[in-house]
């Protein structure tokens, strides 16, 4: 696969994730299946950017380690963010895709 696909790829999933992540709080008004939607969207996000920045790793033009480093780290967080956000319980309280 090509490289500058790849890149824009994690690239437009980072920015999505980013505006379903923005959107979440503002449309989700409680409305259970719609929390289950943007759960799994991130998911799916967070698979998908990790899965494409392994995949840099063996681009066919060689895209440098470093930036191939860091599509798999910011992912990570990504995918940290998604766990401590939906799925940890915070003061006590079930967590937030439970708890709608």
């Amino acid at each position: 696969m090509n490289s500058k696909l790849l890149s824009r790829t994690i690239y437009v999933m980072f920015a999505v994730y980013v505006v379903v992540w923005l959107t979440l709080g503002s449309v989700s008004g409680g409305n259970k299946a719609l929390v289950w939607t943007y759960f799994i969207i991130d998911v799916l996000i967070c698979a998908l950017s990790l899965t494409c920045g392994v995949l840099t790793f063996f681009a066919a033009p060689k895209v440098s380690a470093a930036r191939s480093v860091v599509f798999i780290l910011i992912s990570l967080l990504l995918c940290a963010f998604t766990w401590f956000a939906f799925l940890t319980p915070v003061c006590g309280l079930p967590p937030y895709l439970f708890s709608v």
